[in-house]
């Protein structure tokens, strides 16, 4: 998970713990919620919407704690439940709790996930807009992460190159010095004929 979504998560939490005496009416059943005939009916969905986070976010600390080898235990069997019965909190878990280093979810997928997230109704809105913030910062380490793919292929493409043009100048380089053995070789037969010719008697030429 980015710092960013991490910093946003940990926020929430030391909020709404600072907040727990008023939190801990929230997880009434609806009924006893609006029992009251002060409280207008938008109210008391706001209350049951705020408790829907903060019970999100609480258990998503839970998984922060787990070691390595457990986090991936949780993830396999998450992902299990996932794929059975794709409810929306199981998939809010896997991207924020279990996703530090996409180890459980990949980056594609989880940006997929997030955006099924947000079409389910029974999501907050504070939930949005944390996923809508999210969304946001996965988006551009996707983006970051194709253009660092674009500028590997071209590294791997100009690496390739370079070894073929030192291959065809090593090649180039011992033709010419094949070349030049061979003139030498054809300079050494020249000056010997040279001498020979030079050393011949007059009465001869």
């Amino acid at each position: 998970m980015s710092r960013l979504a991490k910093y946003i998560l940990f926020s929430f939490v030391f909020t709404l713990q600072g907040c727990q005496p008023y939190f801990k009416n929230l997880f009434q059943p609806p009924e006893s919620v609006v029992s009251t005939d002060q409280e207008q009916p938008y109210d008391a969905v706001r209350r049951i919407k705020q408790g829907q986070v903060y019970d999100l976010l609480k258990r998503t600390q839970q998984y922060f704690v787990l070691n390595q080898k457990q986090k991936a235990l949780a993830c396999e069997e998450l992902r299990l439940e996932y794929d059975q019965n794709p409810d929306w909190q199981v998939a809010w878990v896997l991207v924020y709790a279990l996703n530090s280093d996409f180890s459980c979810v990949q980056l594609r997928e989880a940006i997929a996930i997030l955006g099924a997230i947000q079409t389910q109704q029974s999501v907050g809105l504070q939930l949005q807009w944390l996923n809508t913030v999210q969304i946001k910062v996965l988006e551009s380490m996707k983006e970051q992460y194709n253009q660092n793919r674009r500028l590997r292929n071209k590294l791997k493409k100009s690496e390739e190159q370079l070894a073929i043009t030192q291959e065809q100048m090593t090649i180039a380089q011992d033709q010419l010095i094949e070349l030049s053995s061979k003139i030498q070789a054809l300079k050494a037969i020249e000056s010997s004929i040279n001498k020979k010719l030079d050393y011949e008697p007059s009465y001869k030429k």
